[in-house]
């Protein structure tokens, strides 16, 4: 029921050595996550920027006009209250599968106040050992139980681990539910949510920490 998270020390550097190989392996596996990179983050667009959309700049018109503009998307839902909108997408199966959300009750959306994008949520099937591919190791993280309710959780399981990770001091927030007991291989291939905000500025609660014992 319990883990244990340490500082960076001589356990911790081994063990993040020994989880490169498993990068490695997800690197030379045969999935689409070029063409899935190539999509987020075309010529000139890097986080908090996904598909030419940046939020504290782009419009909801801008926003989808760039989603429209892509040949994967089949719907757009746009829903007003005053200043405030959220604007919704589906997927139309053309999508490279990493950017296909890895359940059916997650849906990819964008927040919009004072006609401006305020943040984009993604969620997708890309593993976070591919973030770290990316990006290289996250700015900040937070590791805890998690408390989400078993219904919400994969079939068969219990117990899971929250895990966080910010990048460019909160502009690009990456989520993961790492399902217990914990394995290296569930750590890296776990899939990803990602957060693109305006706001510039990590949670709180979310520091420098890593898991030091693989069992919860």
């Amino acid at each position: 029921m319990m883990f244990t998270v340490g500082s960076i020390g001589r356990s911790a550097a081994l063990t993040w050595s020994a989880c490169a190989l498993v990068i490695t392996l997800i690197l030379v596996a045969p999935r689409d996550e070029a063409s899935a990179h190539a999509v987020m983050f075309p010529t000139g667009c890097a986080p908090p920027c996904v598909f030419g959309i940046l939020p504290g700049i782009s419009s909801p018109d801008h926003a989808e006009a760039r989603l429209r503009a892509l040949p994967y998307v089949a719907d757009i839902t746009r829903v007003e209250g005053g200043s405030f909108e959220i604007m919704r997408w589906s997927w139309n199966g053309a999508q490279p599968d990493l950017l296909t959300p890895p359940d059916p009750f997650s849906t990819p959306f964008l927040t919009v106040d004072g006609d401006v994008v305020r943040l984009i949520y993604l969620p997708t099937r890309i593993p976070k050992g591919d973030v770290w591919a990316w990006f290289g190791a996250p700015d900040a993280q937070s590791i805890s139980l998690s408390g989400r309710s078993p219904w919400v959780m994969p079939s068969g399981a219990t117990r899971a681990l929250d895990n966080a990770m910010v990048y460019g001091e909160g502009v690009l927030e990456i989520q993961t539910l790492i399902l217990c007991p914990i394995e290296r291989r569930k750590i890296w291939y776990a899939p990803t949510q990602w957060l693109f905000s305006e706001a510039g500025s990590a949670r709180p609660s979310l520091q420098t920490m890593y898991v030091s014992g693989y069992s919860c």
